[in-house]
């Protein structure tokens, strides 16, 4: 989030509550400005699921 307001600020793009919405993205402004935290999410997701099958996996002695 930081990384896209701090390049709307370097290409002038002003943003407040009166402030239009853009129709598109300025050139030089980066648009992955959800796909860290998605997967972020979907490791939460997954690290708990392959552990249990690793457990599951181990014979018991």
């Amino acid at each position: 989030m930081f990384l896209l307001f701090s390049s709307f600020k370097s290409a002038g793009i002003v943003s407040g509550p009166d402030a239009p919405p853009l129709a598109e993205l300025p050139k030089g402004v980066i648009g992955v400005n959800g796909w860290p935290n998605c997967l972020l999410v979907l490791c939460y997701l997954l690290y708990p699921v392959l552990l249990a099958k690793l457990f599951l996996t181990i014979p018991s002695s």
